[in-house]
């Protein structure tokens, strides 16, 4: 085509064209095709801008090495796979060493979350319509950061976004508090209300509590967490056990901590008439074991069977599933269910502070 000479309007008419892959140019150069910028995805057009920008900032710091440079990026999730976002992430991460400018990223990806070190992490939250910043370089955790630091997956990570925090000790809490929660009413609905369940796997509650439950305000996240936990009394005694109470003495602040008589499945079985519910299903499950089951002594008697009957099997997980399952889909069975109260208490106040 014929254009004027004038550096302008050779400049407008060029075009920015990625090669697509195709195993026939080996063969043939000639095969290559091309995509042009408007026909990728946004997430890749991002990429390619910051290619741009980076190889800008790196030329202009060969020129003058003395000059202090930061680049900020705002959500470089955007339009992104969770694996791009590791891949970006972990460049940005080698230029900010290797080059030397500092770089500023605002993000909602727990993905970037989990991948960033911790003492780079500055948290706002936004509560009763005041911003506030909790930075982890200057938090009261200790040692806990090399815990937490390890165990801060992309699962995990999402309780820096959360409007609030509940911590279990596994698989078969975290089945069921949703569905509990919708049974307290739409207004204890942890799933609306933005309450994020952290399933940790365990009993090491004291390096995520350290996030609530700090003396000075600003070391401390914003938003308020429970703690759900056994207190693993015996039948022969009626104290709790030692972790149980070093579990309770981190409750200060904005963390609670509320304690199940003996084991979680043994609340959920003497209270109210949840046995009714609970017992057929079991009996699904394992029916000899079922049978086992001691009746017609008291309900403590009863419960402390049950959970050894659960145990002896390791069906607490299957049978956390299925009574999920049947909450859901049975409304007679869900309105005759009664919620533990310590899991009901454990709620309201992450929720709405009561």
């Amino acid at each position: 085509d014929f254009f004027p000479f004038e550096f302008r309007k050779i400049v407008d008419t060029l075009r920015v064209q990625l090669p697509v892959y195709n195993e026939s140019v080996l063969e043939d150069p000639k095969q290559q095709r091309y995509f042009d910028l408007y026909q990728n995805g946004l997430g890749y057009n991002n990429l390619i801008y910051a290619a741009i920008v980076l190889g800008d900032l790196k030329k202009k710091l060969e020129i003058e090495p003395d000059c202090y440079t930061a680049l900020l990026i705002e959500e470089p999730e955007a339009h992104l796979h969770p694996q791009l976002q590791n891949i970006f992430f972990s460049y940005l991460g080698t230029l900010n060493k290797t080059i030397g400018f500092q770089i500023f990223i605002s993000s909602h990806s727990p993905t970037i979350t989990a991948k960033a070190e911790l003492d780079c992490l500055i948290v706002l939250q936004n509560q009763d319509s005041q911003i506030k910043a909790f930075s982890v370089s200057a938090s009261a955790l200790g040692d806990s950061k090399k815990y937490l630091s390890k165990f801060l997956d992309v699962t995990k990570s999402q309780l820096f976004f959360s409007n609030g925090v509940i911590l279990v000790e596994g698989i078969s809490e975290s089945l069921l508090l949703p569905i509990f929660s919708k049974m307290l009413g739409e207004d204890y609905d942890i799933e609306k209300k933005g309450v994020e369940l952290v399933n940790i796997n365990g009993v090491a509650f004291e390096h995520f509590g350290k996030l609530f439950n700090a003396e000075t305000e600003n070391q401390r996240l914003s938003c308020r967490c429970a703690i759900l936990t056994d207190d693993d009394r015996t039948t022969q005694s009626a104290e709790i056990s030692s972790r149980a109470s070093k579990a309770k003495e981190l409750e200060k602040h904005l963390l609670k901590v509320e304690l199940a008589e003996k084991t979680f499945e043994y609340e959920l079985f003497k209270t109210g008439n949840n046995k009714d519910i609970l017992m057929p299903i079991f009996k699904e499950m394992h029916p000899i074991a079922a049978d086992r089951v001691i009746q017609g002594a008291s309900t403590e008697e009863c419960a402390d069977s049950f959970v050894d009957r659960i145990n002896a099997n390791k069906a607490k997980s299957e049978l956390a599933q299925r009574l999920a399952l049947k909450l859901e889909e049975d409304s007679t069975t869900r309105s005759s269910f009664q919620v533990p109260e310590y899991i009901a208490k454990a709620i309201k106040w992450v929720v709405k502070g009561e």
